[in-house]
């Protein structure tokens, strides 16, 4: 029973480690989710991208509950992302940064 007990205790920690894994993604992998794969192409002086969906990254980035204070979960994911724009890969790129909101909470 013990050893079932360990075995349950050693699995359940191995999925929470991947789960956390990936809602807290670390600033490589969003360095790496931001360069763009295809080089765009000249032609006669002008620069075709080829590719209709440019690079992009969702990121988890929860506020207090009824409150514009943000989670300590998510000060450590917009710190990555800082880290990750600052990234010599990404200096010639500009990026555009949207949000939304839930229906949870007073409208005030």
């Amino acid at each position: 029973m013990i050893r079932f007990m360990l075995i349950c205790t050693i699995v359940f920690s191995f999925v929470l480690s991947l789960y956390a894994r990936a809602e807290e993604p670390s600033t490589e992998d969003v360095v790496k989710a931001l360069v763009p794969t295809k080089k765009g192409h000249s032609t006669r002086g002008l620069t075709i991208q080829g590719d209709d969906n440019p690079p992009s990254i969702d990121l988890h980035i929860p506020f207090e509950f009824n409150s514009d204070k943000l989670t300590t979960e998510a000060m450590l994911t917009l710190k990555r992302l800082g880290a990750a724009l600052k990234d010599p890969r990404l200096s010639n790129y500009k990026f555009k940064i949207a949000g939304h909101t839930d229906a949870k909470g007073s409208a005030e």
